[in-house]
């Protein structure tokens, strides 16, 4: 695994761009609705919020044990999201 995210241009089937940061496995992606702002999740244990219009990681939240394997965005309230561990 390349510990990344890429983000697809649907029309080339080409990547647009690769965003950098996390140092083991991607394990969730979401976009915030109506924003240029996603999340993902990682197995290293960190949150990152990125932004696609300048590319850069805008904040990496710290604080689980395990691996994140998922992250989501409250619709409702859009300074909050949720993020998941799941234990065997």
């Amino acid at each position: 695994m390349d510990h990344t995210v890429k983000l697809w241009d649907l029309n080339t089937k080409k990547s647009r761009f690769t965003f950098r940061g996390h140092v083991d496995s991607v394990n969730s992606v979401q976009f915030m609705p109506y924003s240029q702002v996603f999340c993902s999740g990682s197995g290293d244990k960190t949150v990152s919020l990125w932004d696609i219009r300048t590319n850069q990681c805008v904040q990496t939240f710290y604080g689980h044990n395990n691996a994140v394997n998922s992250s989501k965005f409250n619709i409702r309230v859009s300074s909050f999201f949720a993020s998941l561990i799941l234990f065997n």
